[in-house]
């Protein structure tokens, strides 16, 4: 039985080193795509926020081609 359980230990640090190869490859990966992509500046966040809110605004308010007729017209309504 103790052979059993020194294979297996074997096995397993094994599979651990061989997790840890493979993180530490995707780390590096990771990095190097980070560095190939420009970053953001802060003008391009707040301008997607930005857009962000006036879409949010538009589908509160609706948009100006609807008719001013009835506010809920715009709702759709189950049979």
């Amino acid at each position: 039985m103790p052979e059993t359980r020194q294979v297996a230990q074997i096995i397993v640090e094994d599979h651990i080193a061989e997790l840890q190869r493979e993180a530490s490859a995707l780390r590096a990966e990771r990095a190097r795509d980070e560095l190939a992509t420009p970053r953001r500046t802060a003008s391009g966040s707040r301008q997607r926020v930005g857009l962000w809110l006036v879409t949010i605004g538009k589908a509160i308010a609706g948009s100006p081609a609807e008719p001013a007729g009835d506010p809920g017209s715009s709702v759709v309504r189950a049979a």
